[in-house]
């Protein structure tokens, strides 16, 4: 059953619960609760793009649903999380500037792609973006500008389907024209060009963006936008594609897109989800019967390192875009700390087998009115999403960490954009390992899922960095979310001991040298 929300609030409403005494290195259980932690400061693998979700405002025309509480919210998701990622919603674009029904009135702005009339475009989404979300998250380093998905014929650009049918080559233009104004508009408006734009959110799996369209229409569209966006000036934009529902059929896009030479040049990250819903790594459950107990599943994992593999012939980073159990799907409660330690797992195997360099949850923030109206036919209750970062009641003021945002902050708030992916090893199979190396801080980062029932006395080994000052860092279990471990001494200069709690999640910063 879940808890209550005033007891939730209080550990809810910040990443680390900084009050009080925190817990320490501690008495040594016996040696067979030992376990063997190497890190390996010499061999690294990826850089860190970093964690993210899709952001939203959730100002809508009846109003802005955070209300006085989005300035809190924002804190809790780019503060105290440290997100430092997301695909960005800035709505619906090609509509007349003068709409009073944004949706209702959509159309294309004229006949001619190749020409765009300002009076057929709308920029009250992009500045409510900026203006609710972007600019208040500046104050927390949040800097990134990954736009998109800018293509969803069913939804935004409904009025493109007859042209496909009548006259693909114009519909490419004029899907590049949709593309290459609302970036214009960023550039000159506001003074920001991304580095990265999301073109689709499956476009041929999952939502079908593209409406019935093909593997190669979307080669076709990254090179007609691409292609256009060059011409017009863009000349290091690239695209986050082909975020498709599922890890096998994102590999198979994804290897379309950079096996053509044109639309290669054109790809800057390939993103992928975790679907179906109660797959492998949509549904915590299953994520603790496999990946937690040491044995993760072959298939899942064959299709992450398909997508490593493929990122790696290319010299393309990889990023989980999206994942979430589905509304109302949930396995376990609100409050339970097995979602924390699944999700913590989860982003270890996307480090570790497809070679990520980012990791997304859902949305970045959901609120309860918003639930309601969107689930208002379905019933779907406001705390079954733990997949989003931070959930707002509008009713009490409530803001509350999901599981997703604790298992992210656990990563994200120490281990910057820029950090390297260090190797580590674990002597037991159900105590996971990630590790990272800041080197701007001077610093290793240590996150460790103890998913054995008893706790583990963390023998951290250093190879190749010597320790250089109190380590520090948060601790999940039990009722503690995310506490800060009070600094203590590292045992000696190559070696860090630390008891971790039974099924917890423990981030280690390790200063050196």
């Amino acid at each position: 059953m879940l808890v209550s929300l005033s007891v939730l609030t209080a550990a809810a409403c910040s990443a680390a619960d900084v009050g009080g005494p925190g817990p320490g290195p501690g008495p040594n259980p016996s040696a067979a609760d030992t376990t063997l932690i190497v890190i390996d400061n010499a061999t690294t693998y990826q850089v860190v793009d970093g964690f993210g979700a899709t952001t939203i405002s959730l100002n809508f025309t009846d109003g802005d649903h955070l209300g006085p509480y989005r300035s809190a919210a924002i804190k809790v998701v780019y503060g105290d999380l440290g997100l430092s990622l997301g695909t960005i919603d800035f709505g619906l674009v090609e509509t007349p500037a003068n709409a009073t029904d944004l949706f209702g009135q959509r159309a294309n702005d004229n006949a001619d792609p190749m020409v765009a009339n300002p009076a057929g475009f709308n920029y009250t989404g992009p500045d409510e973006i900026r203006s609710k979300v972007l600019i208040p998250a500046a104050a927390y380093g949040f800097s990134d500008l990954t736009l998109g998905p800018f293509i969803s014929l069913p939804y935004k650009l409904s009025w493109m389907l007859p042209i496909r049918t009548a006259d693909y080559s114009r519909y490419l233009d004029e899907a590049a024209e949709n593309v290459l104004v609302t970036l214009q508009h960023w550039r000159d408006a506001y003074g920001q060009t991304p580095k990265l734009i999301s073109l689709f959110n499956e476009p041929t799996s999952g939502n079908t963006e593209l409406a019935g369209g093909s593997t190669q229409e979307v080669v076709d569209l990254v090179k007609r936008v691409g292609d256009r966006l060059r011409a017009a000036g863009f000349a290091s934009i690239k695209f986050l594609v082909p975020n498709e529902e599922t890890m096998a059929r994102s590999y198979q896009v994804a290897q379309a897109i950079l096996a053509d030479p044109a639309a290669r040049q054109y790809v800057g990250a390939i993103g992928y989800h975790g679907y179906p819903y109660g797959s492998v790594y949509s549904s915590p459950r299953r994520i603790l019967e496999t990946s937690g107990n040491g044995t993760p599943d072959p298939a899942a994992r064959q299709e992450m390192e398909q997508l490593k593999a493929l990122g790696q012939q290319y010299g393309v980073p990889i990023w989980m875009t999206e994942i979430t159990e589905g509304p109302g799907n949930a396995d376990y409660n609100f409050d339970a700390i097995e979602t924390i330690l699944a999700r913590a797992i989860h982003i270890h195997d996307n480090f570790e087998y497809a070679g990520g360099s980012a990791f997304f949850g859902m949305n970045e923030l959901w609120d309860s009115k918003s639930n309601a109206e969107h689930f208002a036919a379905r019933g779907i209750a406001f705390l079954s999403d733990h997949s989003s970062i931070a959930l707002v009641d509008v009713g009490t003021g409530a803001i509350l960490t999901t599981g997703m945002g604790f298992a992210i902050g656990h990563y994200a708030y120490w281990v910057k954009p820029g950090a390297l992916r260090i190797a580590a090893t674990s002597a037991k199979p159900k105590v996971i390992v990630t590790a990272f190396r800041d080197q701007v801080n001077k610093r290793l980062i240590l996150v460790a899922v103890n998913n054995e029932a008893g706790e583990q006395l963390l023998r951290v080994s250093l190879h190749g960095a010597a320790a250089n000052g109190e380590v520090t860092g948060d601790q999940t279990n039990g009722a503690l979310r995310r506490r800060i471990i009070q600094p203590f001494a590292a045992e000696a200069s190559d070696s860090v001991n630390f008891v971790a709690p039974g099924r917890s999640v423990i981030t280690l910063v390790i200063p050196i040298a």
